[in-house]
């Protein structure tokens, strides 16, 4: 085991005193005085360890990786012309299928994009992690609807039990 390996199990270690000693301040079974010691205590044996694992990773330089060179195959890749920007229709000789109008794929398109934004904006990759946030966020959809559906025949009720007031006008 390396000196930092046991440096960190150590600090675990302490931060778990440091916790024992905190849920023991609740039992009144115990000296007070006592426990407040025994808390500071390990605080400072968590402090000192603390220092200590600062002070190895201060002293060992972050080791830099080197850059590769770049393959030969890649060098000739970035000497190649890049194209004009131009619309995906054209950029793809293939036809569209048969099956699927233009539109639809570009809708597609578009939802797929939209989907990856959104995929690296809330960092959730996972199909089970999208069901959660789906399932809650219809949910809440419903909750919405339900709350102002409510609020709309409130408000139309309020309205038909007011007393009507009845003009006629004789010309």
């Amino acid at each position: 085991m390396s000196e930092e390996t046991e440096l960190r199990a150590e600090l675990a270690e302490a931060q778990a005193e440091l916790a024992s000693a905190v849920l023991d301040r609740e039992n009144p079974r115990l000296d007070g005085a006592t426990v407040e010691a025994r808390i500071e205590k390990a605080r400072a044996h968590c402090r000192r360890v603390r220092a200590l694992i600062a002070e190895r990773s201060r002293a060992q330089p972050a080791a830099i990786p080197r850059r590769q060179k770049p393959a030969p195959e890649a060098v000739t890749k970035l000497e190649e012309p890049v194209p004009e920007a131009v619309p995906p229709k054209r950029r793809n000789p293939e036809p569209e299928s048969a099956n699927q109008p233009a539109e639809k794929t570009t809708l597609h398109r578009r939802f797929r994009h939209f989907l990856g934004v959104l995929e690296r904006l809330s960092g959730v990759k996972s199909t089970a992690d999208w069901r959660v946030i789906t399932r809650q966020s219809l949910t809440l959809l419903a909750l919405v609807l339900a709350y102002l559906q409510y609020y709309f025949l409130d408000v139309h009720l309020q309205l038909s039990r007011l007393p009507s007031l009845a003009v006629i006008v004789h010309g």
